[in-house]
């Protein structure tokens, strides 16, 4: 397998497993407040992997923006929210639109990415079909996921 195709591929699982989408970075050391350091050993776990990989943050950050448009609210408020507590769910509910309005719009922004990388050749189509067949499932699973609920994610 092409290093690009692993790049993207580990980008894309990422993006999908690391809680509520377009929070990760709520969860970088540093970021709300923590005191610890990243060892060699917290560099395998998802969260490590973001902290390590700018564009596994850049893919996050953009996921997190579409939803936050998807609400109508800004990314920053969104985050804000997912820190205190809530899903990407509820914050929705609590706007008026609903939950699954946000996963068919980062559904459809994460199909769009994959038909590029199969177009530009860094993923294969076979692989692109096996991820698009999942997202719309860990998708919403990281919607109605809440911070620090581990169950939730699969």
């Amino acid at each position: 397998m092409k290093r690009s195709s692993i790049i993207a591929t580990t980008a894309l699982g990422a993006a999908l497993t690391l809680g509520a989408v377009g929070i990760g970075t709520a969860v970088l050391p540093g970021a709300a407040g923590a005191q610890t350091t990243t060892t060699q050993a917290d560099s395998s776990t998802a969260a490590g992997k973001l902290a390590n990989h700018p564009r596994l943050r850049q893919l996050v950050k953009e996921e997190g923006t579409i939803a936050a448009q998807t609400i109508g609210i800004s990314p920053k408020e969104l985050r804000s929210d997912v820190k205190g507590g809530q899903s990407v769910a509820e914050v929705a509910q609590a706007h008026g639109v609903d939950p699954q309005t946000v996963v068919d719009a980062v559904v459809k922004d994460l199909d769009a990415k994959l038909d590029k990388a199969v177009a530009d050749g860094k993923v294969t189509q076979e692989r692109a079909t096996k991820i698009e067949d999942r997202l719309p499932t860990r998708i919403d699973k990281l919607v109605n996921h809440h911070r620090g609920d581990h169950t939730a994610q699969g």
